[in-house]
């Protein structure tokens, strides 16, 4: 009988975290910032070596008041909303110290009306402060994206601005940008002004070494590795027996 309680009580357990789980992911997702790359479609941007990239060949972004696009690679600022939502504005950081990624000043944006809809407000980035940029080695923020509205808009996917990219600087690796939240000035909410749940993607760059710079440097450590081997071995010890 005692077991049978036991069990009885290990199920309903099982249960309930399972239904408290299930309605956390389902608040995790009510607002989602993604970032997308416009040459891919993706959160992902990838070259072979760094010969590969040119501050003209990008997607840039469009022009604002003009015609034709930005020099460089574009990225969008994409929000999702599972429920009706007023508000919902982020901020991008990154390392340009370990990435060597700048953005133009004041910082290319392109919001796109008629992908959000004229009811919003759109707020327009610039530069800020890199103490407010709380992600970890970040030194470069740029924000708020996104847009503010009186009343409660549909539900839906919206392009909420976008970030030209000049990536003739960067280096070797993987390199991320993420959005996040600045303290006291970005944040989603409804026409109630409830705080809505939110959840961030963000993009990286990816830049692998020059096919012949990996091939010498693979060949350099087999061929140091090969002599370690042969070396001789030098012996330190000293005859106490020998004479002068």
């Amino acid at each position: 009988m005692y077991r049978f309680a036991l069990l009885v009580v290990a199920v309903a357990y099982g249960i309930i975290c399972a239904l408290l789980f299930s309605v956390e992911t389902a608040v995790a997702a009510q607002i989602t910032f993604d970032l997308q790359w416009r040459d891919t479609s993706t959160s992902t941007l990838a070259f072979n070596s760094i010969g590969e990239i040119s501050a003209n060949t990008g997607n840039g972004c469009p022009v604002i008041g003009g015609s034709g696009s930005l020099d460089g690679y574009c990225l969008d600022v994409v929000v999702t909303a599972t429920v009706p939502f007023s508000a919902s504005t982020a901020t991008l950081g990154w390392s340009t110290a370990d990435s060597g990624m700048t953005a133009p000043s004041p910082p290319s944006r392109a919001f796109e009306t008629g992908t959000y809809g004229s009811s919003f407000i759109p707020v327009y980035p610039a530069f800020r402060a890199s103490t407010e940029c709380t992600l970890t080695n970040c030194d470069t923020a740029v924000g708020s994206f996104g847009s503010i509205s009186l009343s409660n808009q549909p539900t839906g996917t919206y392009t909420v601005g976008s970030l030209s990219f000049d990536l003739t600087g960067i280096g070797v690796g993987t390199h991320e940008i993420q959005p996040f939240f600045v303290s006291g000035v970005d944040g989603a909410v409804n026409a109630s002004y409830t705080y809505l749940s939110t959840e961030f993607n963000g993009a990286v760059v990816n830049v692998v070494p020059e096919p012949e710079t990996a091939l010498l440097l693979g060949l350099g450590l087999s061929v140091l590795d090969a002599r370690r081997k042969t070396w001789p071995r030098i012996s330190h010890d000293v005859d106490l027996n020998r004479t002068p």
